[in-house]
């Protein structure tokens, strides 16, 4: 079984006593009666909190895994700065156009100027607009915010 959860925020991650996460909240959650592929679509309804939600669905165009990965970018810029990054449609807007127009300078080095290099580069790959270039499982998990290649 695969599920899109499509609604990932602070509000429904919950940690218990032994510190492990858990994920709640799954009443607009997409369930597929298979495993799901990363670059498949399988939705196109929106859904989801403001702040949270991918560019994708706020355009009614039909998206798949990458929506859940962008509310995680937002979740954690969230829980590391005790901001929230898209708090209307408006700052996203502002987001995607900054990403067209401006080289050589990250939005999250301007918005968190004091967020550590992989934070930045985790959040970021998180919140490519582009769906298809979009931080995957497979990216998180070598990334240097969560993998210590030192040993």
């Amino acid at each position: 079984m695969g599920i899109l959860h499509r609604d990932i925020k602070p509000e429904n991650l919950l940690v218990d006593r032994f510190d492990h996460l858990r994920i709640t909240d799954f009443g607009t959650a997409y369930v597929h009666d298979g495993p799901l592929d990363h670059w498949r679509t399988y939705c196109a309804e929106l859904a989801g909190t403001v702040g949270y939600t991918a560019p994708e669905a706020w355009k009614a165009r039909p998206y798949g895994c990458p929506i859940d990965w962008w509310a995680l970018g937002c979740t954690l810029f969230d829980m590391i700065t005790g901001d929230i990054l898209f708090e209307s449609q408006e700052e996203l807007a502002e987001y995607m156009d900054w990403n067209r127009l401006v080289e050589g300078i990250s939005y999250m080095q301007f918005v968190a100027p004091d967020l550590t290099v992989e934070e930045e580069s985790l959040i970021s790959g998180l919140l490519r607009v582009s769906p298809s270039t979009r931080f995957s499982i497979l990216d998180l998990r070598k990334h240097p915010y969560f993998y210590d290649s030192s040993g």
